[in-house]
């Protein structure tokens, strides 16, 4: 009578105790960490890859602006050595005021303005260093450093 009964709980027993029950568990574990690790990594990529591509995006409209405001500013105000400058200014001298020919230093860096240097006349006469002026520039001033007069963009 009691062999039936015996042999479904002794196969029950070895069931929980057999080799192949142990090593469900473990695999469950095993494929959980795989799985976690792997969700953390293309998330970690992810994150990075939208971060770096908000930088370049950010630096590329910082790069289209900065030509834009080169471009402005070419067109205000021209690059061209000091001595030419000062050439032209002497030869033009029966029209234009003495003092607008005599400008010695770049306000922006306080150097004194030397003959090879490549300067920008604005169109009020101030005369400044190109890469000095061009800082200035696009650090958002589109006006003369000296007179604030506006030598690009809409008056405000």
């Amino acid at each position: 009578m009691s062999s039936p009964e015996m042999n479904s709980t002794s196969s029950t027993a070895a069931t929980s105790n057999s080799p192949a029950s142990i090593w469900v568990p473990v695999l469950i574990i095993g494929c959980s960490i795989i799985f976690l690790a792997v969700f953390v990594y293309i998330s970690h990529r992810f994150v990075i890859c939208t971060t770096a591509r908000g930088r370049r995006f950010t630096r590329d409209l910082e790069n289209a602006d900065e030509l834009s405001i080169v471009k402005r500013l070419n067109k205000a105000a021209c690059s061209q050595l000091y001595s030419a400058w000062k050439a032209t200014c002497a030869a033009a001298d029966e029209t234009a005021p003495r003092q607008e020919c005599e400008a010695t230093d770049c306000a922006i860096c306080l150097e004194t303005l030397q003959d090879a240097d490549v300067v920008r006349v604005l169109p009020c006469k101030h005369v400044f260093h190109s890469e000095c002026l061009l800082t200035w520039a696009v650090a958002r001033h589109d006006s003369c450093p000296l007179c604030k007069a506006r030598f690009y963009g809409k008056a405000k």
